[in-house]
Order: structure tokens, then C-alpha cells, then sequence
């Protein structure tokens, strides 16, 4: 009986020392597996940006995978391999990645596309950036059964451009200025701060110059005519009066000193 009391301390610190050094494995097998799906989010967010740069639809065409990095670095950063993983990091390169991922969602102002939740994470598409992009696909769709000229990729033929703009420009007219006032109206706004959907300011962009420079579809009022005519004569007014000034004072010099040269002879 006393040497099983004796042998028993020993025996429950060697299963103590086992089984701390399980869990330490284990957490080491879990920080390792974490950050390998961090690097896998990080890798699918930079992918779904780059192949949606053109058109423009990173912003909403990249909103799972934007959420998939968030999610995966918030269990990094409250869970215990944030020592590990982060702290213990010199180069930090986590929190770069992370810091990358940010810096370009917020630059293309991807945040302006959403309704958010509390912390700030994507929910759902505004309904007013939905509407613009409903207005979007009507034009597209107007422009493409007038002339077979899709507003996107941005290459086009412009001899076809041209043939075929009086008819773009008379049928889709309608709905090009219902596109452009639904901008505005996301444009104006009481807030300073306030700021554009990337995707809806990189559209509007691309359909001004389809509309204006490939299918010359931009008219120049005859009022804005009168308008640039007279600003320019009284641009160039003070200069004509001076020169008319200088002109009369120049033959008044002239004829004084003829004048003179008389009287002397």
C-alpha cells in the first residue's frame, strides 16, 4: 500500500508532462493549419481582383472573398496562436498581407457599395448601387441592338462606331440620361466624406467616353455655342483696345514730329 502511494505522484506527473506536450503539439498543428488558410483567403482575394479589373466589378464580385480574409484573420488575432503567428513575427508579415487587403478595398471604396454590420463587414449591395447597375445593363443593352458595338471590352471599331451613332444616339439617349442622373444623385450628397462605389464610378466612367468620344453621341447646345463666343470676345477685348490705343498714340507721335520738322524749315 505505501509503495502504492509512493509510485503514484510520479506516475500523474508523467501523464501531466505527456499530456501537456500533446497539447502543445496539437496547438502547434493548429496555428500551422490557420495560417495556412489565411494564406489561402489572402491568395483567392488578390485572384478575384486582378481578374475583375476589367470590367470594373471588384467590389461586389469580390465580397465573399474579401469577408473570407477578414474572418480568417479575426481568428488569428483573438485566438492563441496570435503569439505565434503575429507577436512573435519580426517581418509581420501577416498583418502586411492583412494591411494589403484593407488598403485595397478601402482605395477602390468598396465599403460605399454595401450595408455593413456592426464590424463593419460587407452584408449586402446598396438597392441604390443595384438600380445603377440595372440602368447599366439597359444602356449596354440598347447600345449593343443599335450597333453591335459592346460598351465593353474598351476595344471597338470605330468605322462601325461611326456609322451606325445617329440611331445609338436617338434610341438610347433616354436611358443614358436616366443612367447619368442616377449617378448624380449618389454623387450629391451632404457628407464631404462621402465617396462613390468603385464599380459604379469606374462604370459611369467607361460609358461617359463610349457615349461621348466613340459614339459621338455628346450634342453641344447652341446656347453653350453663345456662351463660349461671347466669353472669348471679351477675353480678347482689353487687348483690342489696348492695341487701338497704342496704334492712335503711335500716329499722334508721328504726326507731331512731322509738324515739328515743317515749322523748322
Amino acid at each position: 500500500m505505501a509503495y502504492f502511494y509512493s509510485v503514484t505522484p510520479t506516475f500523474l506527473g508523467i501523464l501531466l508532462l505527456v499530456s501537456q506536450t500533446k497539447t502543445d503539439s496539437l496547438s502547434v498543428s493548429d496555428c500551422t493549419e490557420l495560417l495556412k488558410n489565411f494564406a489561402d483567403v489572402v491568395s483567392n482575394f488578390t485572384f478575384c481582383a486582378v481578374s475583375n479589373s476589367r470590367p470594373f466589378r471588384f467590389c461586389i464580385r469580390c465580397k465573399h472573398e474579401y469577408t473570407a480574409v477578414i474572418n480568417k484573420h479575426r481568428h488569428i488575432v483573438t485566438g492563441d496562436c496570435h503569439k505565434d503567428l503575429v507577436m512573435a513575427e519580426k517581418n509581420q508579415l501577416v498583418e502586411s498581407a492583412f494591411q494589403f487587403v484593407e488598403d485595397l478595398w478601402k482605395s477602390c471604396n468598396c465599403p460605399d457599395c454595401f450595408k455593413t454590420d456592426k464590424h463593419g463587414i460587407p452584408i449586402a449591395v446598396k438597392q441604390e448601387i443595384k438600380t445603377f447597375f440595372h440602368k447599366l445593363q439597359e444602356v449596354e443593352l440598347c447600345i449593343n441592338n443599335n450597333s453591335k458595338i459592346c460598351p465593353f471590352p474598351l476595344v471597338v471599331n470605330i468605322s462601325q462606331a461611326n456609322t451606325t451613332a445617329k440611331t445609338v444616339c436617338n434610341d438610347c439617349e433616354r436611358l443614358y440620361r436616366s443612367l447619368a442622373q442616377s449617378y448624380k444623385n449618389m454623387t450629391n450628397s451632404d457628407s464631404i466624406e462621402y465617396k462613390v462605389c468603385g464599380d459604379v464610378s469606374a462604370s459611369m466612367n467607361y460609358t461617359r467616353q463610349c457615349w461621348s468620344k466613340t459614339l459621338k453621341c455628346t450634342k453641344i447646345h447652341t446656347d453653350l455655342v453663345s456662351v463660349l463666343s461671347l466669353t472669348i470676345f471679351f477675353c480678347f477685348l482689353p487687348v483690342i483696345f489696348y492695341t487701338s490705343v497704342k496704334m492712335q498714340g503711335d500716329s499722334k507721335n508721328r504726326n507731331t514730329g512731322s509738324f515739328l520738322v515743317e515749322s523748322q524749315n
